[in-house]
């Protein structure tokens, strides 16, 4: 099992192929998804079952870029 670091992203608007980028990057062995940020509040339930608990929901762009540990932004 290799020990590399695992990349930091968000994911920035949701829309219709929202689920299946978040699903994908969920599944990446590289990946920690820590963010999924739409305006929409509704746009969540969508992704419910898909992303872990850790992942935090924001209606704000800005706490995506105002956090350091975020290293790429998925739109």
């Amino acid at each position: 099992m290799s020990l590399q670091k695992k990349l930091s992203v968000a994911v920035l608007g949701i829309g219709h192929w929202g689920p299946n980028v978040v699903r994908n990057l969920v599944n990446h062995p590289r990946v920690k998804l820590e963010y999924v940020c739409d305006v929409n509040k509704g746009a969540f339930k969508r992704l419910s079952n898909l992303v872990p608990k850790e992942c935090r929901f924001a209606n704000d762009p800005s706490e995506i870029f105002s956090d350091r540990d975020i290293e790429a932004v998925v739109v």
